[in-house]
């Protein structure tokens, strides 16, 4: 396993619910009432009990990792 990241049951899915939720990092910590719908869904996911702060600091120590994926953005695009 030399030189792969070992992942946690946490990790994979925070990874999993970031991608259904497809909001950037940021907006997702910044907005409560979504961030709150998105603790619930990894903690029903992960099928642990974990503390609303370490979620935050856990997704955004993957996203400093880069280890989030992009996101879809099928959001209004900019005229050419």
């Amino acid at each position: 396993m030399a030189g792969q990241i070992v992942r946690s049951v946490i990790d994979i899915a925070i990874i999993e619910v970031y991608i259904e939720f497809d909001i950037p990092s940021d907006r997702l910590i910044m907005n409560n009432e979504v961030f709150q719908q998105f603790y619930e869904t990894v903690t029903i996911r992960s099928g642990m009990n974990i503390d609303i702060e370490y979620l935050k600091k856990r997704l955004l120590n993957i996203r400093k990792q880069g280890c989030l994926p992009r996101l879809r953005r099928f959001g209004p695009q900019k005229p050419r």
